[in-house]
Parts: C-alpha cells; structure tokens; sequence
C-alpha cells in the first residue's frame, strides 16, 4: 500500500493555505479589511507550517538513512552465513531444517539466502553454526558425479576386487560382474555378486563384457 511522505503532505495543506490567504486578501472588503491581529495570526501559522516542512523532511532522511543502515547490516549479516550450516522452519512441513548457505543474492532490493533447495530470509534463521565450506560442498559433489560417471562405466563388466574386510596381503582378490549401481548414504556404489563396493575399491577391470 502507498504512502504520501510526511513533508509532501505538509507543502500540499502549505500550498493551500497560501492559496486561500491570497485569495482571501484578494477579495477583501476595501471599507473593512483585514486588521492586523488577524493578519498577524495568519502569518504565524503559515510560519507554523514551514517549519512543520522542514521538520518532515529532515524526519524522512533520518528514516530514509536508518533503512539503508539495517539493509547494509542485514546483507553483512547474510554474507556472514556463506558456507555455513543454518537452521530454520521449513514454510511447508513446519519441522526444524537444516542447510548450508550457498549464496546471498538481492531480489527487488531484498536480502535472500539461498540454502540447498530452499530460498530464505536472513531473519527466518534459528541458528548457524560451522558447516562444510562452500568450496568443499562444490568439490564434494564433483567427486560424487566423478564416481557415477565411472561406476556406470563399469555395468555389465567384469572386475577385481579384495572383498570388505580382506587384507590385501594375504588374501586373494576375486571377481564380480557389476550388475547396478546405486547412490546410498555412503555414496556411489557398485553391486557386484553378493557385494556392494565402492568404485575406489576395483582394482582391476577385465576386458571383454561380464557374464552375469
């Protein structure tokens, strides 16, 4: 909703006082004019309201400089937040979320967090606190889409491999045909016979294609 600032409404009624004293000298009765009292107490509250303009518009200025002040704070405050782990309530299920804070970008002038897939208000945070860097979430996921890339490579062929919990040592390594893959908690896997592997454990990739 729009506002009238305070000082354009005071020149307006100043404006239109002036008119209607004007036209009220204008239009006098010559054989009874206005006596000095009464044009005296004009003068004083057309005085009045000049100083009611100049008082709106060093109010605005304050106003107008205080609102720039916070918006400084709030994107200083914002950019505080980048590559760390924030907490706040998610709008949709209303339960406590946590996120890391990728970016701060300005929307029609107004401060947002961008966290995972959520768009926030830097005063819709609970809590912050040290999370993965910025830089290591972006290198992280890097790696992740190297080992997919890599894992799928390996469908359908056969490879070596030391089962988990051998000792490279002494036991043998053995073979599997890699016949999925799948992205757990623990990140890229491959499903070889019995076995879930991680990538960085092939040791070995025969050539040919795998029976399964």
């Amino acid at each position: 909703m729009s506002t009238t600032p305070i000082s354009s409404s005071i020149d307006m009624n100043k404006e239109m006082f002036l008119k209607l004293f004007i036209s009220q000298l204008k239009h006098q009765d010559p054989m009874e004019p206005m006596d000095n009292n009464q044009m005296m107490s004009q003068i004083s509250q057309l005085s009045s309201l000049e100083q009611l303009t100049n008082i709106g518009s060093n109010f605005e200025s304050m106003l107008s400089q205080q609102q720039e002040e916070l918006h400084k704070q709030e994107l200083m405050y914002a950019n505080t937040l980048l590559g760390q782990q924030v907490s706040f309530i998610d709008e949709d299920s209303q339960e406590l979320t946590n996120a890391i804070v990728e970016a701060v970008k300005l929307v029609g002038g107004e401060v947002r967090l961008v966290a995972g897939e959520y768009d926030l208000s830097p005063d819709s945070i609970i809590s912050a606190h040290e999370g993965v860097s910025f830089e290591a979430l972006m290198q992280q996921q890097l790696l992740v889409q190297q080992d997919m890339i890599y894992a799928n490579s390996l469908l359908g062929r056969e490879v070596v491999f030391y089962p988990p919990g051998a000792d490279p040592e002494t036991d043998h390594a053995i073979s599997a045909v890699v016949q999925a893959v799948e992205m757990t908690e623990q990140g890229v896997r491959l499903l070889a016979g019995e076995y879930s592997l991680s990538p960085s454990a092939i040791v070995e990739v025969r050539l040919g294609q795998g029976t399964a």
